[in-house]
């Protein structure tokens, strides 16, 4: 067993792509008249609207054609369950990319993560 290790120590590092390089598709929505890509922006919580609103400003500096549509993710009850809102959903589905800001997960309330 000490032979695998010292002979796992002492290769050398794999050069090359990694997984976190790999490419995972193609962005696939389309431009708006205006020459923008609308974006589904989840502002998030705690935190989360202040770091929100430091990438709109970034994006904005650097020119980035993006309009973003802002859509609230607080759960609401259907069916005895929580869920994300319907609107949400939609903007998501419609603009088919969306950024995330930091989200609490309450532990024990039953919100699915």
């Amino acid at each position: 067993m000490f032979s695998t290790v010292r002979r796992l120590a002492v290769r050398p590092a794999r050069l090359g792509r990694t997984m976190a390089t790999a490419p995972t598709g193609q962005y696939a929505g389309q431009k708006n008249s205006r020459g923008n890509y609308e974006v589904t922006l989840i502002p998030g919580d705690g935190i989360g609207p202040e770091i929100s609103k430091s990438v709109e400003r970034i994006f904005a500096a650097a020119q980035v054609p993006v309009e973003w549509e802002a859509v609230d993710v607080t759960p609401v009850l259907r069916d005895g369950k929580t869920v994300i809102p319907d609107e949400a959903l939609h903007s998501i589905l419609r603009t088919k990319i969306a950024l995330k800001g930091p989200l609490a997960t309450p532990i024990g309330k039953g919100h699915v993560s």
